[in-house]
């Protein structure tokens, strides 16, 4: 049994456990490269921005190094390690969607960057995945700017490689379809890898019209695409 827990919020000693955990899931990929620079540095400050406004007003599910107990007990996480996380805003909310989210780290963060990183970040990057949410067409329907903040968006999911393949992330984004059909909203997140896009359609996400692009960068090229609840796609 895996043991899906919800935090309100971080203890300083889980916001730095969280922090590294991150870095070692997302180590080598070249978007957390580009964005950070390939920077221990900057990863650290990144990640804890975006854990810290979760925390604030969002909602973090993670399972803990105990929680793939048969037994079906549950100890206290004061202890324990995060293995697997997702950060995720609830309807009415978006990531960095407010003052008091971005002033938790945000600044610091993009102040560490240099300015042929930020020319990207504010050129092409940001350009490219605004993108996908307002990619205007007839037909099914596409992501647009109030289904984000309608729905229940996933800003990050990650799963330490040392656990991987135990079936923890599938357990955390079922509890966040849970939450997504006890609120009558969709579940919606963005990826890069193929492999995570197929274990998405998995759990019953796919990528709407207008929710796939290419973007450039320095150090290669990815396809970003952004995924919702295959019932919020409809057919013609």
């Amino acid at each position: 049994m895996i043991s899906v827990r919800v935090l309100r919020d971080l203890a300083d000693d889980q916001l730095e456990d969280a922090t590294q955990m991150l870095i070692r899931a997302f180590e080598g990929q070249t978007v957390t490269d580009m964005l950070t620079e390939s920077k221990r540095s900057i990863q650290e400050k990144w990640n804890r921005a975006g854990l810290r406004a979760t925390a604030l007003e969002g909602r973090i599910w993670a399972v803990f190094d105990d929680s793939h107990d048969h037994s079906g007990q549950q100890g206290d996480v004061g202890n324990q390690t995060i293995v697997s996380l997702a950060a995720a805003f609830g309807p009415g909310t978006t990531i960095m969607g407010s003052e008091a989210q971005r002033s938790l780290g945000l600044y610091d963060y993009l102040h560490s960057l240099t300015p042929e990183t930020l020319k990207w970040m504010n050129e092409t990057h940001d350009p490219l995945r605004k993108k996908c949410l307002e990619h205007d067409l007839t037909g099914p329907l596409i992501i647009t700017p109030s289904k984000v903040v309608d729905s229940w968006l996933v800003a990050i999911v990650a799963t330490d490689p040392a656990h991987r393949k135990r079936g923890y992330a599938t357990a955390i984004l079922e509890a966040i379809k849970q939450q997504a059909k006890e609120d009558e909203t969709c579940v919606l997140l963005a990826t890069w890898k193929d492999e995570l896009e197929l274990f998405y359609q998995g759990l019953g996400l796919a990528v709407p019209v207008g929710g796939r692009v290419t973007i450039p960068s320095p150090l290669g090229d990815w396809v970003h695409r952004v995924m919702v609840s295959e019932d919020q796609i409809r057919k013609e």
